[in-house]
């Protein structure tokens, strides 16, 4: 009887832990998400300053040589 339930509750305990791992490698692929769009977005930013900064200096190298 003792077996019975001891195996039970061990049968539950595994479930339970089945459940959690489910839910972390949920939680990972989120975070993973959410640091794949943070990149997108941080290497627009640096190609449009990057572009802002050529174009600034471009501008003002011709108002040098013709100004």
């Amino acid at each position: 009887m003792l077996n019975k339930r001891f195996e039970e509750l061990l049968h539950y305990v595994n479930k339970r832990f089945e459940a959690i791992d489910k839910k972390f490698e949920e939680l990972l692929h989120y975070v993973d998400k959410r640091f794949e769009d943070m990149n997108k977005k941080i290497n627009i930013l640096i190609w449009v300053v990057s572009l802002w900064l050529t174009v600034f200096s471009a501008i003002s190298l011709i108002l040098r040589i013709f100004g």
